[in-house]
């Protein structure tokens, strides 16, 4: 899809031993694959590469490893990688994409999280769990199940979410929520109060983190709020 990419080759012994790359070029998309042949000018055996194509287009606003994976969320689309390879997004090497069509997703992916086993995909109104990855066949296809955890109880903060011992705790305008392996179930009920007062409009974007307190585990959350 590009064009411009220079390399040099280095020749040892009549063989060559690597290819620098002196210039990327503009224009090349992941998936794209690069074969370089290398004749001698004087005759013998033609000498062969491949390049690979780093993953430029992969952005997105969350990232996390699971399965030997990187999965990328951008909006309601997940991108992930090959296996063993967090540089390789092409379909015939196991990667992929897929968005999430859930009725219940409002808008989009807001965080990606592992946790004992299972990969957790926080919308900002829904939670959903993939498991059960694995690639295989040539071309390589990759297969996961993607089921709902929860379609009401999402997050619209990306930083309240906190691996807490066995469990993901997570924020959001109603109250805290503990995700224990297929349900959510909130935890934050005698704190209702500080809730129903606080302001999310425009006070601080609510954060998180996990701190023994005098030998104790806590979750901690930053947030606006008047005292009732």
């Amino acid at each position: 899809s590009g064009v411009g990419a220079t390399a040099v080759a280095t020749v040892t012994n009549e063989s060559v031993t690597s290819i620098t790359v002196t210039n990327p070029g503009t224009g090349f998309v992941v998936g794209d694959t690069i074969t370089v042949t290398i004749a001698p000018p004087g005759g013998g055996v033609t000498a062969t590469a491949t390049g690979r194509i780093m993953p430029f287009g992969a952005g997105g606003t969350c990232v996390e490893v699971f399965s030997s994976r990187v999965w990328i969320g951008n909006g309601p689309r997940i991108t992930f990688s090959a296996p063993s390879d967090v540089t390789n997004f092409s379909t015939v090497a196991g990667g992929g994409s897929f968005e999430q069509t859930d009725s219940f997703l409002r808008n989009s992916i807001i965080a990606i999280r592992q946790a004992n086993g299972f990969l957790y995909t926080f919308g900002d109104s829904s939670v959903n769990v993939i498991s059960n990855v694995q690639t295989s066949g040539t071309p390589a296809t990759t297969t996961f199940n993607n089921a709902n955890v929860d379609p009401q109880m999402g997050t619209p903060w990306r930083d309240s979410i906190q691996a807490f011992g066995r469990a993901l705790l997570y924020a959001n305008p109603s109250g805290i929520y503990a995700l224990y392996g297929g349900s959510a179930e909130k935890i934050s009920g005698e704190l209702d109060g500080l809730f129903a007062k606080a302001n999310f409009s425009t006070g601080v974007t609510p954060t998180s983190a996990v701190m023994n307190i005098f030998g104790v585990k806590c979750y901690m959350l930053s947030l606006t709020t008047l005292n009732p």
